[in-house]
C-alpha cells in the first residue's frame, strides 16, 4: 500500500511539472526501479503511466491543438517515426546498453536550453528541426524521461514563439509520439500495470493542473526551471550507472 500511495503522489508530481514544463517524468522512473522493477520494465511502465499528463495539460487549450498539428506536422511526423524506432530499440537491445548513454543525453538537453533565442530561423534550421525532432523520438522510445526538455529546447530556439505556445506545442509532440512508442511497450509485455494505472491515475489530475500554470512564469524562470531538473537527474543518473 505504501508503494501505491508513492507512486500515486510521484505521479501527480510529475503531472504538474511535465503538464507545466517538461522533464519530470525523471523522478518517477527511479521510484519504480526502487519498487522493484528491472529499468527496461521501468521505462516502459513510466512511459504508460505518465502518458496523460501531456493530454490532461491540453484540456484547457484545446481549441489550439488543432492549429498546432497542423504547423508542426512534419515535426510530428518525425518525433513518431522516431519514438516507433527508439521502442523497437528498447524492447530488443540488452538493458546495459541504454543505462549507460541516459546521464550524457540528458546534459545535452539540459545544456542546450542555455543557447540563444534566434530573431528568426532559416530554411536550413528549419529543416535541421526535423532531424533533431526524429533523434529525440528516438530518444523518447528507448528511455523517455527529458523528451520535454529535448522538444522545448528545439522549439524555443525561435524566439517568435511565444513561452505559452511553445508548451502547448511539446505537449501535443510528446503526447503523439509517444502514443506510438506506448504501443510497442504494450505489445512487448514488460509493462507493470498496477503501477502504470497508479501513476496514470497520479500523472492525470496533475497534468491538468500543470497545464493551467503555463504563461505564468517568464521565459528565463521557465528554462531555468527546466535546466535544474534535467542537470540534477544527469548527476544522479550518471552517479548510479557509472560511480556507484
Amino acid at each position: 500500500m505504501l508503494q501505491i500511495i508513492t507512486i500515486l503522489s510521484v505521479g501527480v508530481l510529475v503531472g504538474i511539472l511535465n503538464g507545466a514544463a517538461g522533464g519530470a517524468s525523471i523522478l518517477s522512473f527511479p521510484v519504480l526501479v526502487a519498487a522493484g522493477l528491472n529499468p527496461v520494465s521501468a521505462a516502459m511502465t513510466n512511459a504508460i503511466g505518465v502518458f496523460p499528463a501531456n493530454i490532461f495539460a491540453l484540456v484547457g487549450k484545446r481549441e489550439k491543438v488543432l492549429p498546432i498539428i497542423k504547423e508542426h506536422s512534419k515535426l510530428l511526423i518525425a518525433a513518431s517515426i522516431g519514438a516507433f524506432i527508439g521502442a523497437m530499440a528498447l524492447a530488443i537491445l540488452p538493458e546495459e546498453n541504454f543505462k549507460k548513454i541516459v546521464p550524457f543525453l540528458l546534459l545535452i538537453a539540459s545544456f542546450s536550453l542555455l543557447i540563444n533565442v534566434a530573431p528568426a530561423l532559416t530554411a536550413f534550421e528549419r529543416r535541421l528541426e526535423i532531424l533533431l525532432m526524429t533523434a529525440i523520438g528516438i530518444y523518447c522510445g528507448y528511455f523517455g524521461p527529458g523528451q520535454g526538455v529535448m522538444v522545448i529546447a528545439v522549439l524555443a530556439r525561435d524566439a517568435g514563439r511565444a513561452i505559452a505556445t511553445v508548451n502547448i506545442s511539446k505537449n501535443v509532440i510528446v503526447a503523439i509520439s509517444n502514443f506510438f512508442s506506448n504501443v510497442v511497450f504494450i505489445i512487448s509485455g514488460h509493462v507493470d500495470w498496477k503501477f502504470a494505472f497508479t501513476l496514470f491515475i497520479g500523472a492525470s489530475g496533475g497534468g491538468y493542473i500543470g497545464g493551467r500554470l503555463v504563461g505564468k512564469v517568464s521565459r528565463n524562470v521557465y528554462k531555468s526551471i527546466i535546466f535544474t531538473v534535467g542537470f540534477a537527474s544527469a548527476l544522479w543518473f550518471f552517479y548510479k550507472y557509472w560511480i556507484k
